[in-house]
């Protein structure tokens, strides 16, 4: 996986993602994109909570993104992960 070199297409690309998790998030705390991978026809989506929140609004928020992305972006596959906590 690498990161995505066009500058152009990574802001793009982060905002029409933090566009869709901010229309699935859950009811008490935003979501955001902590990072996006590429690696063939995926988008690899690291995304955070506040304050580390992961519960199930957290992991329907994501499965529903997902699958809102997949619908705007037929040439690409989307994978939502939560980050890893330090």
């Amino acid at each position: 996986m690498t990161a995505i070199s066009d500058s152009k297409q990574r802001v793009e690309l982060i905002k029409q993602v933090q566009g869709v998790l901010d229309e699935h998030r859950p009811s008490k705390y935003p979501l955001r994109v902590a990072e996006i991978l590429e690696e063939d026809d995926w988008y690899h989506v690291v995304v955070q909570s506040e304050d580390d929140q992961r519960d199930n609004e957290f992991y329907d928020a994501l499965a529903n993104s997902e699958a809102a992305l997949e619908k705007l972006d037929s040439k690409h596959h989307y994978l939502l992960v939560p980050v890893i906590a330090d």
